[in-house]
């Protein structure tokens, strides 16, 4: 099985956040990545830099990274599929010398990640 990867931007960027949002690719009530799929469906106006790019397995998303205007990148790929590369393959395809990631104090998988793609990232409490 191979994995496609799609990219969504400009005029396609509502379409790409409303798969993620059907399919339910991000933590609901953890992660900021739910609400900020909904407020780009609400308003694409205030994402005219954003950028998501999306892994298809079997023609299902598995995984998605979101890079909004100011640079923060979001990620998430199913627990079933992580550990493929996906997560750092969507990662590639939307850094820049200036994105930056967040993450937990106690999420060492998710420090370790960040580390591995080369995304500077900093902590929230």
């Amino acid at each position: 099985m191979s994995i496609q990867i799609k990219t969504y931007s400009g005029s396609s960027l509502v379409e790409g956040a409303k798969i993620a949002r059907k399919y339910r690719l991000f933590v609901p009530r953890q992660w900021r990545l739910s609400e900020e799929f909904k407020d780009i469906c609400e308003s694409p106006e205030y994402f005219t830099n954003s950028k998501i790019v999306m892994a298809f397995k079997d023609k299902k998303p598995v995984g998605v990274v979101l890079k909004n205007n100011s640079n923060l990148i979001q990620a998430f790929v199913r627990k079933s599929e992580r550990r493929q590369g996906i997560g750092s393959v969507l990662v590639s395809k939307v850094k820049s010398k200036d994105s930056y990631a967040m993450t937990g104090l106690k999420k060492g998988q998710s420090k370790k990640f960040w580390q591995q793609t080369g995304v500077k990232f900093r902590e929230w409490y």
